[in-house]
């Protein structure tokens, strides 16, 4: 169950990352081609559903990954979860929902044309980077 759980956390998380990272660069290009960003914007994150497919990963990743750190944790156990790998873990699961905080956030100034905002990526890259270490330490 737990390795199911985990296959399911790092398949949703690589796609939140790369579409969110990708977003960036999109923006940018957007801006730079003389596009109007304010009409391409609300068109691609809306009605190709990408807003849509970006909740349902980033939902799927936390509850995966909430679901295996109870498992892994015996139930989110003190002394596990004060341990180098428990601490390490509980940053990148608290810098992926903040990720996703800051997601629905960027996502409502994107129906106004607004540029995408860093915030999310860098959260998603220092939750990629907790975990990462928290599962070798």
């Amino acid at each position: 169950m737990t390795a199911w759980l985990i296959a399911l956390h790092v398949l949703a998380a690589a796609f939140w990352v790369g579409a969110s990272l990708t977003l960036k660069f999109v923006v940018v290009a957007v801006r730079r081609s003389g596009v109007d960003a304010a009409s391409f914007m609300p068109t691609l994150m809306f009605r190709s559903r990408l807003a849509l497919a970006l909740g349902i990963a980033g939902a799927t990743t936390i509850f995966s990954g909430l679901g295996a750190l109870w498992i892994v944790s015996g139930g989110f156990n003190p002394a596990f979860m004060r341990s180098t790998t428990g601490i390490l873990i509980s940053c990148g699961a608290g810098c992926g929902i903040l990720a996703v905080i800051t997601g629905i956030g960027t996502g409502r100034l994107q129906e106004k044309g607004a540029p995408f905002a860093a915030a999310t990526g860098t959260l998603l890259v220092i939750a990629l980077v907790c975990m990462t270490l928290g599962a070798h330490v």
